[in-house]
């Protein structure tokens, strides 16, 4: 009687103590294997350290579909405590009134601003407030298969005009006797298309809204690569990966998120990332650079709790373990300094790292501009139609979206 009343203590202390623990509920897209087993992994380290807070891990799968998954669940009233957020999507989660400013929570948790690589960290201050710490970033360009560009006969500096990428999307085209096989496939996903439309203008959307002169150069040159059957659509992020890894195109607009997916399914696969030329005289071809943040939802019932555990993860960084299992690139000064430093760095990271002073920032294009340019572009494409067809749509559509403010 006595070893059951001793039996029935300890599991009754031991259920008390997990009752009294705080939850979080942490989301963000799954996009790969390797980023959903990773922050896995890293969620429970973290629970097995803590006595006080526990932490459910909980992915969207479908990438494609994860603000309109984010959106329902915080509508509902369901929303996770801790979630991913996107630079350009900040001012719309803003208006919903879904993230809560967090640099006081992060000042007790010890995470200074100072810590964070800068252009990451200004992309989450609105208006002096901190709504997020980024997760990542992401070096975006022409992500170009090296075997492919040798048989055509293209230099390995990359192109430095618009005209002069459209050369190489036609010597791309077929190349290796393929008669099927593409210079460029295209993704729907807003990351892939605007970066190109955004650089193809030159000067960047820093206005309230893209006048004509600002988004015909973009559109023409998907009307042109369109007309000369020099391109290929696919709106799903991951198949128009699989589509250019696979060898049935021989570029894709992309970044070093996907790197690992490359490195483990096409395992011979030879790629490189070129910067994006610009439409604008004399401008020289740049990066794009793009970060994902930690938010914390309004509705969060435990905030310094959410953020203790956003500045674990941030700080958890190890170089060996990011060579051989890493994702992303991690935003923490320190971080990119033992990346630059080390002895070698997966996926060109160094040589990437160095050029950044070369990037342009994607949170510079006005958020109503987003979804009102890429709903046009892609029906000027699926219609082939020209851009001066579409022209006067988007910008009676932006002019009414601004009219609504």
């Amino acid at each position: 009687m006595a070893r059951f009343l001793f039996s029935f203590l300890v599991i009754f202390c031991l259920w008390s103590a997990q009752a009294q623990k705080k939850t979080l509920v942490l989301s963000g897209w799954a996009t790969s294997p390797q980023e959903r087993d990773d922050l896995k992994k890293k969620t429970e380290i973290y629970n097995s350290l803590q006595k006080k807070v526990s932490v459910s891990y909980e992915p969207v799968m479908m990438t494609d579909y994860y603000n309109q998954n984010l959106v329902g669940k915080i509508k509902s009233g369901n929303s996770p405590d801790v979630f991913y957020l996107r630079d350009a999507d900040i001012r719309f989660y803003l208006g919903l009134e879904a993230v809560k400013p967090i640099q006081t929570f992060l000042q007790k948790a010890g995470l200074g601003q100072e810590t964070l690589y800068k252009p990451c960290a200004d992309a989450f201050v609105v208006n002096g407030q901190v709504y997020a710490i980024p997760k990542d970033f992401n070096i975006i360009g022409l992500t170009v298969n090296e075997k492919l560009r040798r048989q055509a006969g293209l230099p390995d500096k990359g192109p430095e005009s618009i005209a002069d990428l459209e050369t190489w999307l036609e010597k791309m085209n077929g190349v290796g006797g393929d008669p099927k096989r593409k210079g460029l496939v295209a993704s729907g996903h807003d990351f892939e298309i605007l970066p190109f439309i955004s650089q193809a203008a030159g000067a960047g959307w820093n206005i309230a809204a893209p006048g004509e002169r600002e988004l015909l150069p973009g559109l023409r040159l998907y009307s042109s690569l369109t007309s000369k059957n020099l391109l290929l659509l696919d709106f799903n992020v991951q198949t128009s990966i699989q589509t250019f890894a696979s060898g049935k195109t021989g570029s894709v607009i992309q970044g070093i998120w996907f790197f690992p997916l490359f490195r483990d399914q096409f395992p011979g696969l030879e790629f490189k990332i070129y910067p994006l030329p610009s439409a604008v005289s004399g401008k020289k071809p740049v990066t794009v650079l793009t970060t994902v943040g930690w938010a914390v939802a309004s509705s969060c019932k435990n905030p310094q709790e959410a953020v203790d555990f956003i500045a674990w993860l941030v700080s958890s960084f190890n170089y060996q373990d990011w060579l051989k299992n890493g994702v992303a690139f991690p935003p923490g000064n320190e971080a990119i300094r033992q990346i630059k430093k080390g002895r070698e760095s997966r996926f060109g990271a160094r040589e990437l790292l160095a050029s950044v002073d070369q990037t342009s920032g994607l949170i510079r294009i006005p958020p109503e501009a987003v979804d009102v340019v890429c709903r046009e572009y892609k029906s000027m494409l699926v219609s082939s139609k020209k851009p001066e067809d579409i022209v006067k749509t988007v910008l009676a559509r932006l002019a009414e979206k601004k009219g609504q403010k």
